[in-house]
């Protein structure tokens, strides 16, 4: 079960995140934590995990605040130190300027996604980094010690169907260095195992 994957994790020296959901159900139409939020965290706490995702689908956006408030104060209580990622900045639009980004950081959020979910490819990378350089003095405003913006995960070394790279190496170095400017979170959402040689210099 989790408690077993967590401790493999662990003796690998690996950190177990889980995925879930502000709403009913999470964008995959599984349950969600809507209403089980000290439920969900003492489970966490018990398997030993590390991060928690959660995502902001089947919610009102009204209802964010609350919802992501009840989590945060449910991991806080759960007696486990887990990394709370909120995804309810990303779903305000486009202005940065407009988005309740103290609300979200009183609710216990330590990174929240901003925008847009980047794609396997150059075009979607490079309209996140054109996002961040149109708003980057209100990004740079809201991060802090425990406190991170997240402009999505890397695509180092990361496929698409067809087993192409969704990057040229000089694309995964343009992506690495300014994830890494920006204090963003250095997350691979891909196989580690099939990243290719030449990502890995």
């Amino acid at each position: 079960g989790p408690h077993g994957l967590a401790a493999y994790c662990h003796a690998r020296g690996v950190k177990l995140g889980l995925y879930s959901d502000e709403g009913s159900l999470t964008c995959g139409q599984y349950p969600g934590s809507k209403g089980h939020e000290q439920e969900d965290a003492a489970s966490l706490a018990s398997w030993g995990v590390d991060y928690l995702k959660l995502d902001g689908c089947y919610e009102a956006v009204g209802d964010y605040k609350r919802g992501y408030s009840a989590m945060g104060a449910a991991l806080r209580a759960s007696g486990r130190a887990i990394v709370y990622s909120c995804s309810w900045p990303a779903y305000l639009g486009d202005d940065e300027a407009a988005k309740p980004y103290a609300d979200v950081a009183s609710a216990g959020c330590n990174l929240w996604r901003n925008w847009h979910d980047i794609q396997c490819n150059w075009p979607s990378l490079s309209s996140i980094i054109d996002h961040w350089g149109d708003y980057s003095d209100v990004l740079q405003a809201v991060a802090g010690p425990g406190r991170w913006n997240d402009p999505d995960m890397l695509l180092i070394g990361a496929m698409d169907s067809t087993g192409a790279a969704c990057l040229t190496l000089a694309e995964e170095r343009t992506q690495l260095a300014l994830w890494s400017l920006w204090a963003a979170p250095l997350i691979m959402g891909n196989d580690v195992r099939s990243v290719r040689n030449a990502s890995k210099r």
